[in-house]
């Protein structure tokens, strides 16, 4: 038991991590989080997930229930309820992802608090692969529409790089081209590095 205990924090392990496709693109359905989105070797995105952070920047972490799931070859769907319940924190909300044959997904969440808290966070956040994405030429969309021509940094930006967007577009080595598009709420980019986690 206090092996699982140092492995994995708690005295049993998490579920294995559920393997999806969505036509070229891999990518793994982990505890309400997707993570190594990729086409071949190449990752093109680190994770989504939904960040529910307390008062104190503390990340209050889900508990899970799938609801559907439907997967085939090439496509895939999951429904899935989650739970975040700590100290004074409680907030669910309910997941759906989906994938599609043509290599594009969706993540959509829609929550509410089960009682008034203080929070920094509760939202989507979309982590890029730094080996792919520092110096990276990429189009950014604001919320007005107008685009931009700019690059991802290379150096650690003391300072938000983007502020204020809707869309992020970017290449890969192999040709693939990303966007990644936001709704319901207006978005903006920090660079992890100034916190040091990868």
């Amino acid at each position: 038991m206090l092996t699982d205990i140092r492995l994995y924090g708690a005295k049993t392990p998490s579920p294995k991590p559920l393997p999806l496709k969505a036509g070229p693109i891999s990518l793994l359905f982990d505890q309400g989080q997707l993570r190594n989105i990729r086409v071949g070797s190449c990752e093109l995105i680190r994770g989504i997930h939904v960040a529910i952070r307390a008062a104190d920047w503390s990340t209050v972490p889900p508990e899970i229930s799938i609801r559907r799931l439907n997967r085939s070859s090439d496509s895939f769907e999951i429904v899935f309820d989650a739970e975040h319940r700590e100290r004074s924190v409680h907030f669910s909300w309910t997941g759906v992802i989906k994938g599609y044959p043509d290599g594009s997904f969706q993540f959509a969440m829609d929550g509410v608090a089960r009682r008034s808290f203080l929070k920094n966070r509760i939202g989507l956040c979309v982590l890029h692969p730094i080996e792919l994405c520092a110096g990276r030429a990429c189009t950014v969309e604001r919320m007005d529409g107008t685009r931009e021509e700019s690059f991802f940094p290379t150096q650690i930006a003391a300072r938000q790089p983007f502020v204020d967007f809707r869309s992020l577009r970017y290449g890969s080595p192999g040709g693939a081209e990303i966007e990644i598009r936001f709704e319901g709420e207006t978005f903006e980019m920090e660079d992890q590095r100034n916190w040091t986690d990868a």
